[in-house]
């Protein structure tokens, strides 16, 4: 699984559009290091990543270029995933953990 450090290594790769990490053990720490170091990113998957909340996708309210974020089965608030959409053009929000109901998955 990848961690925050492991994201401190990706993020040199400054230039990814596309990066999947789902299913790993990532932070807000790591979201804050995502959003700093890879202005080029569009579409970016957190999901199953359980200590991810609305303060680790804050960052991404002010992204120019993010065009999809997957967010399901994270500690992300229903509000804040309302929120990235006003920014974001493709948000899938699932909330909780896996074992969330799937009629109340929410994607825009």
């Amino acid at each position: 699984q990848i961690t925050d450090e492991g994201v401190i290594a990706i993020s040199r790769l400054s230039h990814l559009k596309k990066l999947n990490l789902n299913s790993n053990n990532i932070t807000n720490k790591g979201m804050d290091i995502i959003a700093n170091s890879m202005p080029d990113l569009t579409d970016l998957d957190v999901s199953l990543n359980e200590k991810v909340s609305d303060v680790g996708v804050d960052p991404f309210l002010h992204s120019t270029k993010l065009t999809t974020l997957i967010i399901e089965f994270t500690s992300i608030t229903p509000e804040k995933a309302r929120e990235l959409k006003a920014h974001i053009n493709k948000v899938v929000y699932c909330p909780g953990k896996k074992v969330a109901p799937p009629e109340i998955m929410m994607e825009w």
